[in-house]
C-alpha cells in the first residue's frame, strides 16, 4: 500500500510538474495555439509513465549510497527518455527546431529535480515524525 502511496503521490507531482511546463512551453512556442482535449489525455498519460519509474527505487532492503545514486541516474534517464521520446511521438516539439528541444530538455530537467525535491522533503517529514513517536515510547538516556 506504501509503494502504491508513493507511485500516486509522484504521479501528482509530476502531472502538476507537466501542466506547469506545458503552460510555459506553450506560450514561448506557440501562443495561438488552439489544443485538443487529447492534450489532457497525453499529459495525463506522460505521468502516469513517468510516476511508473518509480519502481526503479524498489529494494527488498535499504541502498546504499552508491545503489541510490546509481537508481537516480537511472530513472533521470528513464524519464528524459519517456518526455522527450513522448514530445516528439506526440508532435509537442517540432525535431528540426533545436531551441524547442533545448528548452524541452530544460523543462524536463527542472520537473525532474522540483519532484525530486518535493519528494526528498516529504519523506524528510515523515521520518522526522517517526522519530519522533519513537521518542515518545523509547525516549534516550538523555532524554530520561
Amino acid at each position: 500500500m506504501d509503494l502504491m502511496k508513493k507511485v500516486l503521490q509522484t504521479f501528482i507531482y509530476v502531472l502538476v510538474g507537466v501542466v506547469m511546463s506545458s503552460t510555459i512551453f506553450i506560450t514561448i512556442f506557440a501562443p495561438g495555439a488552439h489544443l485538443s482535449y487529447l492534450f489532457l489525455w497525453q499529459m495525463v498519460a506522460m505521468a502516469v509513465v513517468c510516476a511508473l519509474g518509480t519502481f526503479l527505487f524498489i529494494s527488498k532492503g535499504e541502498l546504499s549510497k552508491k545503489q541510490m545514486l546509481v537508481r537516480m541516474i537511472l530513472h533521470g534517464v528513464y524519464i528524459t527518455i519517456i518526455t522527450m521520446g513522448g514530445a516528439i511521438m506526440m508532435e509537442w516539439i517540432r525535431t528540426d527546431s533545436i531551441l524547442q528541444i533545448i528548452s524541452m530538455f530544460l523543462l524536463v530537467v527542472c520537473v525532474y529535480a522540483g519532484v525530486m525535491y518535493g519528494m526528498f522533503k516529504q519523506e524528510q517529514k515523515t521520518a522526522e515524525l517517526l522519530n519522533m513517536r519513537l521518542r515518545k515510547y523509547q525516549p534516550t538516556e538523555e532524554e530520561k
